[in-house]
């Protein structure tokens, strides 16, 4: 184990979050990932830890940043096995940091949290309220985060994850109508002339948290912002985008509806010294990795 470099803790290392992160941070810290049920095989700078993070009782004491990333989330897993699993996992994970040498801790949380969104433009101003119990199990683990702001020395960051794409994502619905582009002939889609940012490309992710990890101008404990692409794009564009990126003849049948989607607006990305980049480059970029 190195000692001369800053040591680093990532939950959830083997899904996509996670191993992308492992991977990224690796080159700057000496990353202790925790995983489950996962082949280990020795990496530099990396050390594989597979446990059950609703049990363990510490950590190790070089760690002095924790990136939070494990999470059940639908529709893998049923609303109330997200709930259940989350609830344990996050509580055991902040009464661990508690006795603990971490001084940074990032907790990815989700847009979830906002529940309906049809028609608004969200913000970090805009009032939580969780619809689903993968949403509020989110938000109580937010509010404990405040809560432990207030009493700890330690430097808490809350990312409202958009859509994270990239290679090998998943579960999401830019991740699902690219897999029937590729396969289909004829697909329908809904609610296509909606305006669309809700989007962020796993690199452009990666290098945000690496940006927080070496701002030195954060001093609030308690910190959260929501991420987003700039510059919204119709949902029919991002459609034809990736039938042309991919080079497929398929029919797009587009269906308007009542739906008024919903946009994001940012207020605290700069704070943390995040830079976001147009929506159409991140699909641009998630397109190249579908060929």
């Amino acid at each position: 184990m190195k000692k001369n470099k800053n040591h680093l803790m990532i939950t959830g290392s083997n899904g996509f979050i996670g191993r992308n992160l492992v991977k990224k941070l690796s080159k700057n810290f000496f990353v202790h990932a925790y995983v489950r049920k996962k082949k280990i095989i020795p990496e530099k700078n990396i050390l594989y830890i597979d446990t059950d993070l609703s049990k363990i009782k510490k950590i190790n004491k070089n760690i002095k940043i924790l990136i939070h990333c494990a999470s059940k989330t639908p529709p893998n897993y049923s609303q109330k096995r997200c709930y259940k699993n989350n609830k344990s996992i996050d509580t055991n994970i902040l009464n661990i940091i508690k006795k603990s040498n971490v001084r940074t801790f990032i907790y990815l949380s989700s847009i979830s949290v906002y529940g309906d969104k049809e028609g608004k433009i969200v913000s970090e101003n805009t009032v939580a309220k969780p619809n689903d119990l993968y949403g509020k199990s989110k938000y109580e683990t937010e509010l404990k985060i405040n809560k432990l702001s207030k009493k700890l020395s330690i430097k808490f960051i809350i990312l409202r994850l958009c859509t994270i794409i990239g290679k090998n994502c998943h579960s999401t619905f830019l991740s699902k109508v690219s897999k029937d582009i590729k396969n289909k002939k004829i697909i329908k889609v809904f609610g296509v002339e909606n305006l669309f940012n809700a989007c962020m490309h796993i690199d452009t992710f990666c290098n945000n948290v690496l940006n927080i990890l070496k701002n030195k101008k954060i001093k609030n404990n308690f910190n959260m912002v929501i991420l987003q692409s700039h510059k919204p794009v119709k949902l029919n564009r991002i459609l034809q985008r990736l039938k042309a990126k991919l080079n497929k003849s398929i029919i797009i049948n587009t269906v308007k509806t009542r739906d008024k989607g919903f946009l994001i607006k940012s207020k605290n990305f700069k704070k943390l010294n995040l830079r976001f980049k147009n929506t159409l480059f991140e699909i641009d970029k998630f397109a190249s990795n579908l060929k």
